[in-house]
């Protein structure tokens, strides 16, 4: 049995390489952000109910608690795909259309995260930068129609888990839209629930279609090497 000195220097360069390829930028970054002028670094890094503490109420933890939940979901999906993609092999056409696939779909679902965690196509698309929150929805229309190029690979997987996500999506997208709250004339409650229940939902079935994907993809690797 290897002495534990061994097994140290065996991982010192390992260490080494963290450190100067991942722990160094970190820092670099976080030195930067603290001094630069434009945003204060606290509300940079402290928690954003802290920053929106309100005396009446105290530190509201629960502010946005199914929100954070659904962005935890998407990035859940996110490392799901990248991971799986990081597994599988692509020393033969099946395996690199497969494992193309996979990257797509982690790059997708990390683009949703982002726009759920950061408000792209709520704020800062429209209101920040002028740009209409119909631009964002059109790449989103052109990642979804990007996947007619991996029928191949979807043939082989729950595929309607997958229509299901995007059907829950686009019904939560409908009920967002101010012609259909006048046209129905019902309460804003009412819009909102079906809004983000719809997205939750959605959320839900992207994930459990990543996982029963990975899963899939893995296995039939395993049984064709």
């Amino acid at each position: 049995m290897e002495s534990l000195l061994n097994l140290v220097r065996k991982q010192l360069p390992v260490i080494g390489t963290i450190c100067l390829t991942v722990l160094l930028p970190i820092v670099v970054i976080y030195v930067v952000v603290a001094f630069q002028p434009f945003v204060p670094f606290s509300v940079l890094v402290r928690d954003a109910n802290i920053t929106a503490y309100d005396p009446a109420n105290g530190v509201m933890f629960y502010r946005g608690a199914l929100s954070n939940i659904g962005i935890l979901l998407w990035w859940a999906a996110a490392t799901v795909y990248a991971f799986t993609a990081f597994l599988l092999h692509n020393n033969r056409p099946d395996f690199a259309l497969r494992k193309t696939f996979l990257v797509y779909m982690a790059v997708f679902t990390g683009l949703l995260a982002l726009d759920d965690l950061f408000m792209f196509h709520e704020e800062v698309l429209p209101v920040r930068l002028g740009i209409p929150e119909l631009v964002m929805y059109a790449v989103y229309g052109m990642l979804a129609a990007g996947l007619v190029g991996f029928v191949r690979v979807l043939l082989g997987t729950d595929f309607l888990v997958l229509g299901l996500a995007f059907g829950f999506f686009a019904f939560s997208i409908l009920t967002d839209q101010e012609i259909l709250h006048v046209l129905l004339n019902l309460p804003d409650g009412a819009f909102l629930l079906a809004e983000d229940l719809a997205k939750m939902l959605g959320i839900v079935c992207w994930l459990i279609f990543s996982l029963r994907t990975s899963a899939k993809l893995l296995l039939k690797q395993n049984r064709e090497l």
